[in-house]
């Protein structure tokens, strides 16, 4: 399995070729014959998942993805190595619980759980596709790029009330949803005589 690749460009026009590049513990080192003191650019690209870990050789210095070398005065190998992107996933909560923590660090496709917690009178308002939650625990699918914000929503609980009326009379409605906190009106009809 390869991790990653580098190529090589001049930063002038100047006579050399390539040579084939080898492949060593994943590590990509590219052979390219240079003429004494010209110093010479790699472009190193991780492949998907992976970020760049470390480049070093040829007295060089690594800006972006371009690592340049020193000036060439003797043979020299750059090597580059590679490990799995790292992902800060962060947590944020609308009003009526908390979530935590509020953010954390994964590796490229690992999942991320928090714990979820509704204030009293609030439920977790999980409507959301992506993920899994049970009980007070959600838990992200794979994460695969950067930028992953997890949010949390709460809603009011709800509660059913019914109504029910002896002999004598009637209650109306016989039932009502409501929020939390929220009141119920009936309507209470004794029957004539």
């Amino acid at each position: 399995m390869t991790l990653g690749y580098a190529h090589a460009q001049h930063n002038r026009d100047l006579p050399g070729h390539y040579l084939p590049p080898v492949w060593r513990h994943h590590q990509p080192i590219l052979r390219k014959r240079s003429t004494p003191g010209t110093t010479h650019r790699f472009i190193v690209t991780p492949n998907s998942g992976y970020q760049i870990d470390s480049v070093t050789g040829c007295d060089g210095s690594l800006g972006g993805t371009t690592y340049t070398t020193g000036p060439i005065t003797a043979n020299c190998t750059v090597t580059a190595s590679f490990r799995l992107a790292t992902y800060v996933i962060t947590a944020t909560a609308g009003s009526g619980g908390t979530i935590s923590p509020s953010s954390q660090t994964i590796d490229h496709r690992a999942t991320a759980s928090f714990t979820v917690t509704p204030y009293y009178g609030y439920q977790i308002d999980h409507r959301r596709p992506g993920g899994s939650l049970s009980r007070t625990t959600y838990t992200t699918g794979p994460i695969t790029a950067p930028l992953c914000t997890v949010t949390a929503s709460f809603r009011l609980k709800t509660y059913l009330i019914t109504a029910t009326a002896g002999s004598g009379g009637t209650i109306s409605p016989s039932s009502q949803m409501i929020d939390h906190g929220a009141t119920a009106s009936f309507v209470v009809q004794p029957n004539s005589g």
